[in-house]
């Protein structure tokens, strides 16, 4: 390894050379390659972080290009793990790259999440989130967690190699009800520093800079630049990691496997979005009220037809069937990112 590119970054005390070889010899797997993904794994890229996975299932679209500034409009409809480690080659050839082209779910989580020294949850979808922490917790691997909303932004430090760190499900026992960037809107510089402080908590943690974060949860309001960090404890009624009820995030399974990525094997589908009956008339319409006339009283789960429900962005019909199936019509399933899948 050539020094000379980090010569500047060995300089500090608490890199040195020894410090380089450290994160050069770092694997980190970043799952979401959107606005926070983007400044995270160029400043990692560009550190030497010797080892980058990148996961992400997504296409590229013009409405990204606000904050996702590795893409450019020639990329549109291209994935964004594939476009965005050709971006990171470029920046820096010395280190690996590699692109996991598919979005996570419960069945891959393992096979993916394999062999790594640190994972970054950059995802906008708390279902998915639940499932990457669910996941490091009960296979010890530290997980740094960022999240934005609007101008605020988190990031989480789960040292999950200790034994005493406490988990998200101290303060949620069940999966809450949030909106993500999609609904709420977002601008490219909040992603841009949220992601940044992602990537130097990483490298913190790669080097052992300012242990005392590990565990911490730091919240940054950029309207007013203010900082509240909450060093959570643990939950004693906690069931994952106090009473070790491993089975007890098994039930996000319901919550992800309901999603579909085409709509292909369904012979029932139907729309709660009147603009995907536009672009599709052979997609029926219904109304949210007469969802319940495709209800089957027939308590055999493998006598019900299966139905599948689009809208737009695929977020509403996700939260409708979501709903259904806590109510046990589990025949129920949406389309994946809606419109974007037909």
């Amino acid at each position: 390894m050539s020094n000379s590119r980090y010569s500047n970054q060995i300089k500090l005390k608490e890199i040195g050379s020894v410090g380089q070889l450290k994160l050069k010899n770092t694997k980190v797997t970043v799952i979401g390659c959107g606005g926070l993904g983007h400044s995270l794994t160029t400043y990692l890229g560009a550190s030497g972080v010797g080892h980058i996975v990148l996961i992400d299932g997504d296409q590229i679209e013009l409405a990204n290009l606000n904050r996702q500034f590795c893409f450019t409009e020639n990329d549109l409809g291209k994935n964004k793990a594939e476009i965005l480690k050709l971006f990171l080659k470029k920046q820096n050839p010395k280190i690996k790259i590699e692109s996991i082209n598919n979005f996570l779910t419960v069945d891959n989580i393992s096979s993916n999440l394999m062999d790594c020294d640190y994972i970054v949850d950059c995802t906008d979808n708390i279902n998915i989130k639940f499932l990457i922490h669910d996941h490091c917790y009960q296979n010890k691997l530290n997980l740094v967690q960022g999240a934005v909303f609007k101008y605020d932004g988190k990031i989480i430090n789960f040292p999950f190699q200790k034994d005493d760190s406490f988990c998200w499900r101290c303060l949620w026992s069940e999966i809450p009800k949030v909106k993500n960037c999609n609904d709420t809107g977002s601008l490219g510089p909040v992603l841009g520093i949220f992601g940044s402080m992602l990537a130097l908590e990483v490298i913190k943690n790669i080097l052992s800079i300012s242990p005392a974060n590990l565990g911490t949860e730091i919240h940054v309001d950029l309207l007013d630049y203010s900082i509240l960090k909450n060093k959570w404890k643990k939950n004693d009624e906690c069931s994952l990691c106090v009473k070790q009820n491993l089975s007890f995030t098994y039930g996000i399974d319901e919550l992800i496997n309901f999603e579909v990525d085409s709509i292909d094997n369904f012979k029932e589908i139907y729309t709660i979005d009147r603009e995907v009956n536009i672009l599709n008339k052979n997609i029926k319409y219904i109304e949210l009220h007469d969802i319940k006339s495709l209800f089957n009283t027939n308590n055999n789960q493998e006598d019900k037809n299966k139905i599948l429900l689009i809208c737009k962005s695929g977020n509403l019909s996700f939260d409708l069937v979501q709903n259904l199936r806590k109510q046990g019509h589990n025949n129920f399933y949406s389309l994946k990112n809606g419109i974007k899948n037909l």
